[in-house]
């Protein structure tokens, strides 16, 4: 299949290869489809696609969407068309309905499962890249980390928390391959959700082989997460503290985990996700 993704081009040099268009299309090429992305700040931007040249148009996220020809997307006769809404948190789901719309998409894909409302809603959750996340064999120097943006209160003061009770060591905006190097050396990588969103630490703490610790959310039995077998699940700070103390005298059980999460980290890569739209497209078509 011919194959053509729309997302902006990314600001930070560090981490424009982890970004979600190029992932896919690694992940679209590795099971030998052409596959191309295009977008504002793209060194192609300039040159307009033949939109109604491809099979699969996927239109990610894209906080800021009015460089997009939605009304030569709309006209478009051949190709299955998806739009992917990643951080509901960050842009209302009505302004994705509203794109939806204007663009004439075939499904809206949301990455929270509580925007799915009805049959032209799907949920399709974040994953990550194993072709640039695993494993590795680095050394785990830290009992606790946390590698991100500080992002909300809520989390600024769980981040604070984690410093000053467990000695955590803080990696803020930490990005691209040195995010990878920095999960790869502790033994329990701390994450806070934002709202109802799942996150991509979640996903990448696994697939590094780090277990991950995180607050509970409804999706996580879902996909297959389950608190103290693949991953350590707490409902607020006391509980937290609860069960990390446990685990810091469980070191075995720790390892456990740490495995599990890797073997779950699996089912969750861009590749699984890929050929999970591949066999929706094949059903709409």
């Amino acid at each position: 299949m011919k194959v053509l993704i729309i997302q902006e081009n990314g600001h930070h040099d560090a981490n424009r290869n982890y970004r979600e268009c190029f992932s896919l299309q690694r992940a679209f090429v590795s099971l030998g489809h052409d596959c191309s992305v295009w977008g504002n700040l793209h060194p192609n931007y300039d040159q307009t696609p033949d939109f109604n040249s491809y099979d699969i148009i996927m239109d990610i996220e894209n906080n800021n969407p009015e460089w997009i020809p939605y009304e030569l997307i709309r006209e478009t006769t051949k190709p299955i068309k998806y739009l992917w809404a990643i951080d509901a948190h960050l842009i209302p789901p009505d302004k994705f309905e509203q794109r939806y719309q204007m663009g004439k998409f075939h499904k809206l894909l949301h990455s929270t499962i509580d925007y799915v409302k009805d049959t032209h809603h799907l949920w399709f959750p974040n994953g990550y890249d194993d072709q640039l996340i695993s494993k590795g064999t680095t050394e785990k120097k830290s009992f606790m980390g946390y590698c991100g943006s500080l992002g909300s209160p809520e989390r600024t003061d769980l981040v604070n928390y984690i410093s000053d009770e467990f000695q955590a060591k803080i990696d803020i905006n930490v990005l691209g391959n040195d995010m990878v190097k920095a999960i790869q050396t502790y033994v329990i990588h701390f994450n806070k959700n934002i709202k109802n969103d799942l996150n991509y630490r979640n996903f990448e703490t696994i697939g590094c082989g780090t277990v991950l610790l995180s607050d509970k959310n409804k999706q996580y039995e879902l996909l297959g997460f389950v608190d103290g077998e693949n991953c350590i699940l707490y409902d607020n700070k006391e509980d937290m503290k609860s069960k990390v103390m446990y685990y810091a005298n469980n070191v075995e059980k720790l390892r456990e985990i740490a495995e599990n999460g890797y073997q779950l980290s699996k089912q969750h890569t861009y590749l699984d996700r890929v050929q999970k739209l591949l066999g929706l497209t094949e059903d709409i078509i």
